[in-house]
């Protein structure tokens, strides 16, 4: 008998602890801030590879066939981010396939540019042609 009284008022008392976990207001949560409330600029981050691309081609670290690839792989980033841009909104998904598209991008002009193969810099240094 005094089990059953004993779990009779346990469960009135998580019972009522309930109530007033339920009633209560949830913590406020400070206001993102730094790098993670700006929203991504995709197309700086793209064009700054494109840039780091033209860089390596200039003084030789990239040759022709490695730049076409990885204009290749830049146009395909970005096929992918009209698609995304397509309906107006770009979700959290597509944002996130289109940063590991990036990142595996970025990693690739690393690698490109700090392998053994080397390209022959043009003899005008890189200068376009008028």
């Amino acid at each position: 008998m005094k089990i059953r009284t004993t779990l009779t008022a346990l469960g009135l008392a998580l019972a009522a602890a309930g109530t007033f976990a339920q009633t209560t207001n949830p913590p406020a949560v400070p206001p993102m801030t730094g790098a993670a409330s700006k929203p991504l600029d995709m197309n700086a981050r793209e064009k700054m590879q494109e840039k780091r691309i033209e860089k390596g081609m200039a003084n030789g670290e990239i040759s022709k066939h490695e730049a076409k690839r990885l204009k290749m792989e830049q146009r395909g980033i970005d096929r992918a981010q009209k698609r995304a841009e397509a309906d107006g909104q770009v979700t959290d998904k597509e944002r996130a396939r289109i940063d590991r598209m990036q990142d595996r991008a970025s990693k690739d002009i690393k690698r490109q540019r700090h392998d053994e193969q080397k390209a022959k810099p043009p003899v005008d240094g890189g200068a376009p042609k008028q």
